[in-house]
């Protein structure tokens, strides 16, 4: 059933939100579904593809007041989401950082033919470590593990999916022959990001890889990643090279800060803080404070502050510092 309408529309006003609608609709090539069309107002696709043409109700659309209400709703909240994310400052290129450089060195060395591991708390950079990686680099695969799905036939799916063959479907051994294939003499690096979701099977199999092709395998993960590979011993003594890390490099968050124009010491040491605190999130958690923080200073025409730091803070995670 449709929601009871708030207000009474007129004609002239349905008329206006059928055609901001068509329009929206036609702005992709080609124009959206009117499937995604009933999705986004929340209105049956058949009675929507027919109220913004003007056919609905025998062209009786205008009598009809629940399906302007959906539509003022999407279109209101759209309009409030572009509005944000106007007033919201850009997301920062990837920047160099101290710990993100000896990540890359680790990860250039596992490509020749070695292995390596990275782990580290959260918010340290290592998957956009790995990300810049690949950009920069070929014949690097990349797959990310979720809890769940840390078995041989995700990891391997999704390593071949990463390889150009999405979807691809088989018992383990097949899995593996093709990536054996496409890696072998290829100079190539596999990278298995969050790999302390990985099962021992998956671990055996990625291993069998390593060893059959000579190609460089990179075990990326957080804190619990060195004391589950110590219990593989034949995985632990392949590995040739590793970055542990707790928390971010000063230098990293002072790295960051310029990059966002924070220049007020007081602001400084509390993104310093803030970001050196363990199980804090890291340079993550600081992003998003900066970025909430400069959103607010820009919008009151100042520079930023510690106190909308502070308030940013508080706004995203109910905590004070």
């Amino acid at each position: 059933m449709f929601d009871a309408p708030t207000k009474t529309f007129s004609r002239e006003e349905i008329d206006t939100l059928r055609a901001h609608l068509a329009a929206y609709r036609e702005e992709t090539t080609p124009p959206r579904t009117w499937a995604r069309i009933a999705q986004d107002t929340g209105v049956n696709e058949k009675t929507i593809a027919a109220w913004v043409p003007g056919t609905y109700d025998k062209g009786d659309y205008w009598k009809n007041q629940d399906v302007p209400a959906k539509v003022e709703r999407f279109l209101a909240s759209r309009t409030e989401r572009a509005s944000l994310a106007a007033a919201m400052p850009k997301r920062l290129d990837y920047r160099m950082m101290p710990s993100g450089k000896r990540m890359m060195t680790c990860l250039a060395l596992a490509q020749l033919a070695d292995m390596a591991m990275i782990a580290t708390a959260p918010g340290c950079g290592k998957t956009m470590a790995v990300k810049q990686f690949k950009q920069t680099r070929a014949n690097v695969f990349v797959a990310t593990v979720s809890k769940g799905c840390g078995g041989p036939a995700d990891v391997l799916g999704a390593l071949l999916s990463d390889m150009g063959e999405p979807g691809a479907r088989s018992h383990i051994g097949a899995l593996k022959r093709r990536i054996s294939e496409r890696v072998q003499g290829a100079d190539a690096l596999i990278i298995i990001d969050e790999a302390q979701h990985c099962t021992p099977a998956c671990l055996e199999e990625l291993r069998a890889i390593h060893d059959a092709t000579e190609c460089g395998l990179a075990l990326v993960g957080d804190n619990h990643l060195p004391g589950l590979l110590k219990g593989f011993a034949q995985l632990h003594s392949r590995i040739g090279v590793s970055h542990l890390q707790t928390v971010p490099d000063p230098a990293d968050i002072d790295i960051l800060a310029d990059a966002w124009g924070v220049k007020d010491e007081p602001a400084l040491a509390f993104i310093r803080r803030t970001g050196a605190t363990a199980g804090a999130g890291g340079l993550r958690r600081v992003d998003k404070v900066i970025r909430l923080a400069v959103m607010q200073a820009r919008s009151e025409g100042r520079d930023l502050d510690v106190q909308d730091l502070k308030d940013a803070f508080a706004q995203r995670y109910q905590e004070r510092i």
